[in-house]
């Protein structure tokens, strides 16, 4: 797992800026693919805790079967759920209009179009590789989870 320092690219408003600042804007996008990860890690080790809560109880094998659905809606669905909304979806889509719909997008007529197609190429990869890392661990998690918990249910 790799762990970066981002320069704060927030005050990046035009071209230039965002040509001056592309090393950091490139970290940034890791930033979050590897924040996600570790989310995601989190949700897991907090399924272990709750798994073991829920087998720890002195609740008899039938609640214990139902209480790991709650186990299923709060950490399969809601957890996970809330990453992908959040993440994938709500900050890499207003990172995707900010620079590669709007500050790239904008400056096409300004300059030669080489500059542009290959800053804009950039954005959209970088865009695209922490979207697919997001989403690849959010389905993995959310496989593993299920596994857990259909095996879980399976041995009560």
């Amino acid at each position: 797992m790799r762990i970066t320092r981002c320069r704060d690219t927030t005050d990046i408003n035009s071209f230039d800026e965002y040509l001056d600042n592309a090393e950091a804007i490139e970290e940034f996008h890791i930033h979050i693919e590897d924040a996600a990860s570790q989310i995601f890690v989190l949700i897991c080790d907090y399924g272990a805790f709750y798994a073991e809560m829920i087998l720890q109880s002195a609740a008899s094998a039938k609640d214990m079967y139902n209480a790991f659905e709650d186990f299923k809606d709060c950490i399969y669905e809601d957890a996970c759920e809330i990453v992908k909304d959040e993440i994938y979806e709500d900050l890499l889509n207003a990172i995707k209009d900010y620079y590669y719909e709007g500050i790239i997008n904008d400056a096409r007529d300004s300059l030669p179009y080489s500059d542009w197609s290959g800053a804009r190429s950039d954005a959209y990869s970088w865009w695209s590789d922490a979207r697919g890392e997001v989403y690849g661990n959010w389905y993995d998690t959310r496989s593993d989870l299920y596994g857990f918990y259909t095996d879980m249910r399976s041995e009560l």
